[in-house]
């Protein structure tokens, strides 16, 4: 989902930083963090294509980049239909 959201930002024009500096740089956050920086950053704001995902508050619910070594009991399946479908929009404005 993340390199989904990526590329997309790559399609519509945006660059990752020159600067010594990845920290203030979206293309080096994980997705929580990502959503947030795009979404607060004016300049993003004008990408209709990624707005649709940074302002939807039900987009990725529940993720966070910490499962990936969590026993996976605590995730439950409609997280997981309702985060495939996430993935499958971006993937369309690809």
């Amino acid at each position: 989902m993340e390199c989904g959201i990526k590329a997309l930002m790559l399609d519509l024009g945006m660059k990752p930083t020159t600067s010594a500096s990845k920290g203030d740089d979206p293309f080096y956050a994980h997705f929580g963090r990502l959503k947030t920086m795009l979404r607060d950053d004016i300049h993003t704001r004008r990408f209709e294509d990624l707005r649709k995902f940074t302002e939807d508050n039900h987009f990725m619910e529940h993720w966070d980049i910490a499962m990936r070594y969590s026993d996976g009991k605590g995730i439950k399946g409609a997280w997981v239909d309702r985060w495939r479908q996430n993935a499958k929009d971006v993937m369309a404005e690809i």
